[in-house]
């Protein structure tokens, strides 16, 4: 789940911004900015929050951490790529973790578990083959990603099939907001080749799209957060996983 800055667009973005000497737009100080607003609406309310939102809360944390670090390092011209390669691998364990512990059926929580474990081993892979530590990640991040999507969707279908009031239940907010994000990044890396070739007015806009999906994926976080926890016994969506 991102929180969420995209860290291999945001050293893209960074990259463009020394090519052609781009100024930071406003609507990027927003995209920022909002992604610190589900996490402290999530640390406000961690003691009501279940074991699963809690984790995505600190997952929100590692994410800001992660972002605000790669930006330190990038200012003081110090090689940071090893943060994009490691954020990926631990934000997609959490991710299908915390939807393991929310899915009902025992054969797919194993299945979302051995997932973890093979794509632990094509990190693993693509660190010493195609995708060393020393260049961007550009396959394994938007493998993450369509797992990421699909995973979501069936989630969102499991949830809607067992919810009488989804719109109060905070786990259909969280995975949407996991699908829109996790969606506009795999999107934001298919069309990275032309991208880069975008000269500064067609990269501003392409960039503006992005940080916009940014935006209201941290806004459907929040809601989520803001949602009241379902009582134990009460019949919410995927009780019996609890």
């Amino acid at each position: 789940m991102e929180g969420h800055l995209d860290l291999g667009a945001l050293r893209y973005f960074f990259n463009a911004i020394k090519r052609l000497q781009l100024k930071l737009p406003f609507l990027a100080y927003v995209a920022g900015f909002s992604a610190l607003l589900p996490f402290a609406i999530g640390f406000l309310r961690r003691k009501s929050l279940d074991e699963g939102l809690n984790w995505f809360c600190w997952l929100l944390f590692f994410d800001l951490a992660v972002s605000g670090g790669q930006l330190i390092l990038n200012f003081y011209k110090i090689k940071n790529l090893w943060l994009s390669h490691l954020f990926v691998l631990v934000q997609f364990s959490f991710v299908i973790g915390i939807c393991a512990k929310l899915v009902e059926t025992a054969v797919v929580r194993k299945l979302f578990l051995i997932s973890i474990a093979l794509f632990s081993a094509l990190w693993i892979i693509s660190r010493f083959t195609f995708e060393p530590i020393t260049v961007p990640t550009t396959y394994v991040t938007p493998i993450a990603k369509a797992i990421l999507v699909a995973i979501s969707l069936y989630m969102i279908s499991s949830i809607a099939q067992s919810s009488e009031q989804l719109s109060k239940e905070p786990r259909y907010w969280i995975v949407s907001g996991i699908v829109i994000s996790s969606a506009g990044s795999l999107l934001f890396y298919a069309f990275r080749g032309i991208i880069d070739k975008f000269g500064r007015d067609e990269l501003l806009i392409a960039y503006s799209v992005h940080w916009a999906i940014d935006i209201v994926a941290n806004i459907i976080y929040s809601i989520g957060f803001l949602c009241r926890q379902p009582t134990p016994g009460s019949g919410g969506p995927l009780a019996s996983a609890q």
